[in-house]
């Protein structure tokens, strides 16, 4: 049996079932991803893009490439594998976990996402508890909160935790499904077993 025939039957016998995602996924949409051959930590340092010291020594850097992550991301389209697993939403109760910050399932339909890694899309104050999805270009950089603190992309930075009600969301999701499939890119899918 061919591994596409084996996940087909998964999938046809599972009442639930639970997509991990990651980077792969939303590269068939244009989106780089991190590790890849073209990968922005390739060209970029990690360091002074993606974590919290980065932000406060030199938060217009930051801003800049964030924004430019931004722009591609929100003029990216949800490609065949976002619609497949949104589309499944009609025969099974779904659950993506994803690891990217796109927001490409939820516009191809998915209504279960939860964002490991937070949403680029969605921007937070530093200081207030001020949180909203943005979609416009900002004037200026970095933008700020109207509390007068400056705004950043609501995103797990290295050296940060992930949000713990996620990640408890995210385990009990995982641990109670009768089908996990772990999409690496359209072409490759492995299935975890939890059953």
């Amino acid at each position: 049996m061919k591994m596409f025939d084996i996940v087909s039957q998964k999938l046809n016998d599972s009442r639930k079932i639970v997509f991990v995602t990651g980077a792969g996924i939303s590269q068939e949409s244009g989106i780089p991803t991190f590790r890849g051959k073209d990968g922005h930590w390739r060209k970029h340092d990690p360091m002074r893009l993606a974590s919290i010291d980065a932000f406060y020594d030199d938060p217009k850097l930051v801003w800049e490439w964030y924004e430019d992550r931004r722009k591609n991301i929100l003029a990216a389209k949800p490609n065949e594998g976002h619609f497949a697993i949104s589309n499944m939403e009609k025969f099974r109760d779904v659950v993506v976990l994803t690891q990217n910050i796109d927001g490409l399932h939820q516009r191809s339909g998915s209504t279960n996402v939860l964002e490991l890694h937070g949403s680029i899309i969605r921007i937070k104050c530093t200081v207030c508890n001020f949180t909203a999805n943005i979609t416009k270009n900002f004037e200026s950089l970095p933008p700020k909160c109207g509390c007068g603190n400056m705004l950043r992309p609501d995103v797990v930075w290295f050296g940060e935790a992930l949000s713990q009600d996620i990640w408890k969301n995210a385990i009990k999701e995982a641990s109670c499904c009768f089908t996990c499939e772990y999409i690496t890119t359209l072409r490759k899918t492995k299935r975890c077993n939890f059953d």
